[in-house]
């Protein structure tokens, strides 16, 4: 819970995780991530994607994860890129 906002959800995940790069299971989890929103009651969620590993396609894939679940209004997918810390 965030002071004022309330409950907010946080998703975390590397980013060569199969719900990310996938694509049948990353359509399966988008309907994960909207259960999780409505069952915790939140207004607002964070999905975290971790970058550990430097690959190409997987720089797609996010791309991807980006734009498919761009429809969820409540949610922003972000990535942190560990490999270029």
């Amino acid at each position: 819970s965030y002071g004022f906002v309330g409950p907010v959800m946080v998703e975390l995940k590397l980013l060569h995780n199969p719900e990310i790069l996938v694509p049948q299971e990353r359509a399966q989890y988008k309907t994960k991530i909207k259960q999780y929103l409505a069952g915790s009651y939140s207004e607002y969620g964070i999905y975290l994607v971790f970058k550990v590993k430097n690959n190409a396609a997987h720089d797609a894939a996010f791309k991807d994860l980006q734009k498919e679940y761009k429809d969820i209004e409540a949610l922003d997918v972000k990535k942190i890129d560990c490999c270029s810390l």
